[in-house]
């Protein structure tokens, strides 16, 4: 569980999730296993996952699948928690377990995209392509959601000059850093909020009231942004599957759940807006 806001967690991963991934890590912890290893052990049963889906109208493949996600959504919140138990966090680290999550699902988009394919729809590369791009865009934005809480509620870095994330040196690692900063950045409008709170030179006593009126107002509104979590892909995945229809998942993510994002961009705007007038009368 992220001990930094644990307020902000999805349900799945604070009461479910997160509560075994922490006890492995402890395990884990008093071994030689590796964090990395961690990450790529998520990533084999994604590929497991992505056969079963591949198989899903044969027996119970579908449920294998979706029990296979499961145990990837547990060993990816240990990687990150052994990482800091055995003082092994790294930017490299990070950016494996970022790319571990999107090899998961891109296993699971190949293993439905055969499947239908093999059904005879040869137009489905297409579509998984923009179903991956706009689940690359979704998990983004919220990530982003969630790091821009972090920041005002427990940074007390409001107010300071803000900073662009250190890029990392290593080539193949830059071009995962500039894609992943470039989509959340498009629609970031709290980076001009952030902006503002630096030229007003808060005080640290304003910093706090900031922090209070943030935990107010944003802590259900990043639960309603859970719906475009990993953790509600995943069971979309499975309940499309099961029932007979990956290829309406893909239309689900590139249409049902886009038009959700822009809601919530519309939201999110809003939103900031009040922040800033909020700061503005400090």
């Amino acid at each position: 569980m992220d001990s930094k806001a644990p307020e902000i967690e999805d349900y799945s991963n604070r009461f479910l999730f997160h509560p075994i991934s922490d006890r492995l890590a402890l395990v884990l912890s008093k071994t030689w296993v590796h964090p990395n290893a961690v990450s790529f052990a998520g990533v084999f049963f994604g590929i497991l996952a992505g056969i079963n889906y591949y198989h899903y109208d044969v027996g119970n493949s579908a449920l294998w699948a979706f029990l296979y996600m499961l145990v990837w959504h547990v060993l990816d919140g240990t990687d990150g928690h052994l990482a800091r138990l055995t003082g092994k966090a790294t930017a490299t680290g990070r950016a494996i377990d970022g790319l571990a999550d999107h090899l998961v699902y891109l296993a699971v988009y190949l293993g439905m995209a055969f499947a239908i394919y093999e059904e005879g729809n040869s137009h489905i590369i297409w579509i998984v392509l923009l179903a991956g791009a706009s689940h690359a865009l979704q998990a983004s934005m919220l990530d982003r959601e969630r790091q821009t809480y972090r920041f005002w509620v427990y940074s007390g870095l409001a107010g300071t000059e803000p900073k662009k994330p250190q890029r990392p040196k290593n080539l193949f690692l830059l071009g995962l850093h500039i894609y992943f900063q470039f989509i959340a950045e498009m629609f970031d409008s709290n980076e001009a909020i952030k902006q503002k709170a630096f030229e007003m030179k808060i005080t640290q006593n304003q910093r706090k009231k900031a922090a209070a009126y943030y935990r107010r107002n944003f802590v259900d509104y990043l639960h309603a942004w859970s719906i475009q979590s990993p953790n509600s892909h995943t069971f979309a995945i499975f309940v499309f599957c099961f029932f007979g229809f990956p290829l309406v998942y893909f239309l689900f993510e590139i249409v049902v759940l886009n038009l959700i994002l822009f809601g919530f961009l519309i939201w999110k705007n809003y939103k900031d807006q009040a922040l800033k007038r909020y700061l503005t009368s400090l």
